[in-house]
């Protein structure tokens, strides 16, 4: 047999055509909708001590397919400025017939987001990712999360309470992870 090799950008795209594929039978209305919705959260910019980046559109469907595909029951989210991400990921799990638990923080605002899934988001404002994933590790629960997303500062003393309190096949996502770009620093 021939020896086969795939490189890391093939092995990606071969995973996005089949994490795409399953919501590719979204009616239009429905992504329409949804669309509508992330880019509403725009609004609470105005909200903000600290205005920072946020996702692209694409990238919420994108995290919204993840979380339809993959099924998680408890995610794991630094980075949650207006909630693009948060909401992208609950309404994945919902739309799926699954209701998550999602723990996000942030260190800069205090906005709370809508409630408009029937997920549960747990927020920690204006709190950093080293002092979530404490207060996460020394509260006693044992779920371990099934699906990470980091999109926002994560220290070297994060990595630590990352590894315990993650499944060890959770899904691990990351944005902003080249370069000097902010969440580049582990």
């Amino acid at each position: 047999m021939e020896n086969v090799k795939i490189s890391f950008r093939q092995l990606s795209e071969i995973a996005w055509q089949q994490i795409l594929s399953a919501t590719a039978f979204k009616a239009h209305y429905a992504q329409a909708e949804f669309f509508r919705k992330i880019d509403a959260l725009d609004e609470l910019r105005k909200k903000a001590d600290y205005n920072t980046g946020s996702i692209s559109s694409s990238s919420a469907w994108l995290l919204y397919s993840a979380a339809f595909y993959f099924r998680p029951s408890r995610i794991l989210e630094i980075g949650t400025f207006i909630g693009k991400s948060t909401l992208s990921l609950a309404m994945g799990a919902d739309d799926r017939g699954e209701m998550c638990e999602i723990h996000t923080c942030d260190v800069s605002n205090d906005i709370d987001l809508p409630a408009t899934t029937r997920s549960k988001i747990v927020q920690y404002k204006k709190t950093s990712s080293t002092a979530m994933l404490k207060q996460i590790s020394e509260s006693g629960d044992s779920h371990q999360f099934d699906f990470v997303h980091l999109d926002g500062r994560v220290q070297r003393e994060d990595i630590q309470h990352i590894r315990s309190l993650v499944h060890e096949n959770a899904v691990i996502a990351l944005d902003d992870f080249e370069g000097s770009r902010k969440g580049s620093q582990i």
